[in-house]
């Protein structure tokens, strides 16, 4: 793999995103660029653990109209990396309006401190994040991560369509990385109080590198008692796969939004 020159890091950027209800632009266009691999070396001579993260931006206090770069994933994607560093296969847009990937190396840890932040009890890790100048990397608005509060609002239920962006074994969908597409239903229930349930079961085979997707939603959708308008809302990121016995179901538990948004509070300002 060419390793990438030394750059210029930023920290900040506007936020880019739609808000909950939707706007112009399409989620899943928006989600395309804010999403992306990330590996590094496991346990096992080898051995390489690959996962999926994507970017939120968390407001900053002194101009709202700006954010710091939040990297969001599953907890075990960045526990199962050992040593101080993980590869982010990032992409550049070029002049001519293609893209192609940009390696970036990223410290995890310090001295084999974690330098991310994992709310208890949830398989969620989110961290500040310093990005090359030249990365091209839609920031999402926190606005997106759908609350107990917004997933009622939505009447959001079992058998509810949700699309899903990973790596599955890490494979990417071109060469310039961009992640791939899949979909599923939600199939447990009830969804609220995240708290109390923790995760939900979507109707998804997961695979190495699935971990850490966002889970989202966008479309029409009617609920209190309104015609239908345009919604778009992240559930939540994914997780693990579900088994009993050992023997593996196609169901993802999905670790609902309402974690990843409490998380990103508690991050220091930057």
């Amino acid at each position: 793999m060419q390793k990438f020159k030394q750059m210029v890091l930023a920290v900040l950027c506007f936020v880019l995103s739609s808000p909950s209800i939707a706007g112009a632009e399409d989620l899943n266009v928006l989600l395309m660029g804010s999403t992306f691999r990330i590996a590094g070396p496991a346990k096992g001579e080898g051995k390489i653990s690959v996962g999926t993260v994507f970017f939120v931006g968390r407001p900053l206090k002194s101009n709202p109209n700006r954010a710091s770069y939040v990297m969001v994933t599953a907890g075990h994607v960045l526990q199962n990396i050992n040593g101080d560093e993980a590869v982010l296969w990032l992409r550049r847009k070029k002049a001519d309006g293609t893209f192609e990937g940009l390696e970036h190396r990223l410290r995890i840890r310090s001295k084999g401190a974690p330098l991310w932040t994992q709310p208890p009890g949830a398989d969620v890790a989110v961290m500040y994040a310093p990005l090359p100048n030249e990365a091209h990397v839609v920031l999402l608005s926190k606005e997106l991560l759908a609350t107990d509060q917004m997933m009622t609002q939505y009447e959001v239920h079992p058998g509810d369509e949700l699309l899903s962006l990973g790596f599955p074994f890490g494979l990417a969908a071109n060469a310039a990385g961009f992640p791939i597409l899949r979909s599923g239903k939600i199939a447990s229930y009830p969804l609220v109080p995240a708290k109390q349930h923790h995760t939900f079961l979507y109707d998804f085979q997961v695979y190495e590198g699935n971990s850490g997707g966002p889970v989202y939603y966008t479309g029409s959708r009617a609920f209190g008692g309104r015609a239908a308008v345009p919604v778009n809302f992240i559930a939540g990121l994914v997780s693990q796969h579900a088994a009993i016995d050992g023997q593996r179901l196609q169901l993802a538990a999905v670790v609902p939004a309402q974690f990843i948004r409490e998380a990103i509070d508690s991050l220091p300002e930057p």
